[in-house]
């Protein structure tokens, strides 16, 4: 009998989630805004610089800071 994972789906999807929101809370803390949409431009290209520069590629954390910039991008020119 092969190795199964019922539902694995759903484990990631929770995960992703956790991790959207501790990247959130960490960025928003730090910055001290209430909204991502408070953020600047200057804080989100730090955020971006974070991410893709000195964050490990592979990391578990790029989900998270992948779509922050997202929802601050789409916030912000829209």
């Amino acid at each position: 009998m092969a190795f199964e994972w019922p539902r694995l789906e759903t484990y990631e999807e929770n995960f992703e989630h956790e991790i959207r929101e501790l990247v959130k809370e960490k960025v928003l803390t730090y910055y001290q805004a209430d909204r991502i949409v408070n953020l600047t431009k200057q804080q989100i290209e730090e955020v971006r610089h974070f991410s893709e520069d000195i964050l490990n590629p592979y990391s578990v954390l790029n989900v998270g800071f992948a779509e922050l910039i997202a929802e601050w991008e789409d916030q912000a020119y829209n």
